[in-house]
């Protein structure tokens, strides 16, 4: 259980990053258990053989100078990709770009809100909101394009599934630092009916998205199928 033993690793880097950092982030408690045998954190630096069934959990308690304790609770899929249900974590030195898409339907105030990027220093992923207590079905195809060698890396797949909260994770690093661009998701958006897509489909092609072909090498395109939206995104960032 390779990816495992990595997230293990990749969450002691974690405990040792927060009880550095500036902002006060420390971690006060690690644990994990699996749906046949109980995963430990090792203390010491020394290496752990650590094997486990693909139904998992990872919980990690964190303290922080200002809101109270927050619990961040990491899980994993059939296939091996972590996932978690809540608010980006508390991480030192996380980078992701965003997009938030506001719209009207059924005389309801609606968001939807997408993320890309590196989570922490060992983690890179993708995360669709949708507003809170609606669920949406959504499934995304995430890659990393290396652009000193021009090549893109599939990472992972998810979905389709319904959901409020939608993402995936997978332990790795940018090629180069700060490059948000270099995460690509090809993902898509399924609506209960025409009219709801209709009023998200004005904003988000505001928001810089156009008609095409979307894929890991044609981004910031989009298509619509029946009552789904199909997008590629890669270097939107309303936040930068």
């Amino acid at each position: 259980m390779k990816p495992i033993a990595t997230f293990a690793c990749a969450l002691l880097c974690l405990s040792i990053l927060g009880s550095c950092s500036g902002e006060g982030a420390t971690p006060v408690d690690t644990t994990a258990s699996a749906s046949t045998q109980a995963i430990a954190v090792p203390d010491t630096t020394t290496a752990t053989t650590i094997e486990a069934t693909t139904t998992t959990t990872v919980t990690t308690h964190f303290k922080d100078s200002g809101p109270p304790s927050r619990l961040l609770e990491y899980k994993m899929d059939e296939n091996g990709i972590f996932y978690r249900e809540g608010p980006p974590p508390p991480l030192a030195d996380t980078r992701y770009s965003t997009i938030r898409i506001k719209f009207q339907y059924g005389s309801k105030d609606w968001m939807i809100q997408m993320w890309k990027g590196r989570y922490g220093l060992v983690m890179l992923g993708s995360e669709i909101r949708v507003s809170p207590e609606e669920e949406l079905v959504f499934q995304m195809d995430v890659y990393q394009k290396n652009f000193s060698t021009k090549q893109t890396n599939y990472l992972f797949t998810r979905g389709p599934e319904s959901a409020g909260w939608y993402n995936g994770f997978v332990p790795g690093k940018f090629f180069e630092e700060n490059r948000k661009d270099e995460i690509i998701v090809v993902g898509s958006i399924e609506f209960p009916n025409e009219e709801m897509l209709r009023a998200f489909e004005v904003p988000f092609a505001k928001a810089g998205f156009e008609r095409g072909r979307p894929s890991k090498t044609n981004p910031e395109k989009y298509s619509i199928k029946d009552n789904t939206l199909t997008f590629s995104w890669q270097y939107i960032d309303q936040d930068a």
